[in-house]
Parts: structure tokens; sequence; C-alpha cells
């Protein structure tokens, strides 16, 4: 399994995938220490709600598989910093 992981704040962009992907689960943490906004995409369409809230400290963590076609990105949006990290097979 690959994995897209760091730390990081703004917009996060994953490498593209030459291949069909499935993200099996991801995890957005917000180590900023202020309450932030996230949200995640996948082909341009959200699979988060747009501006999800985090507080200091606070997780977002989804285990349902996510299909992505190939040359697909992921893109993280994040006010402040986040650590992510995702797991795709």
């Amino acid at each position: 399994m690959a994995v897209f992981r760091g730390s990081d704040s703004g917009t996060i962009n994953s490498t593209a995938y030459n291949i069909p992907a499935t993200i099996r689960s991801f995890s957005i943490v917000n180590t900023s220490g202020l309450t932030i906004t996230v949200t995640v995409y996948v082909r341009d369409i959200a699979v988060t709600a747009i501006d999800y809230t985090l507080k200091e400290g606070q997780a977002y963590i989804r285990d349902a598989p996510i299909r992505m076609q190939a040359e697909d990105v992921i893109t993280i949006v994040a006010s402040d910093n986040v650590d992510y990290y995702f797991t795709i097979e």
C-alpha cells in the first residue's frame, strides 16, 4: 500500500497516480493551535464538507473507500497547519 502523508498548510497536492487506485482511509489532524478549516478534494470533488472546522488537536478521520481514476490528484486546502495521512491501494 502507498501512503500520502506530511504536515503543511495552504493548498497541498499529491502527485498524480498513473493507474486507478483506492483511498482506503485518511486522517487530517489540526496541529496549528487554532481553530481551522479544511477541505479535501479528489478530482476537484470535495470528499469532506467544504471548510470543515477542526478545533485545536481535533482530527477528521474517514474509513470509507474513495475510488480514484488514473491521473487523479488529492488536494487538501487547510487554513493553517495540519498533519495528513492517506492509505492508498
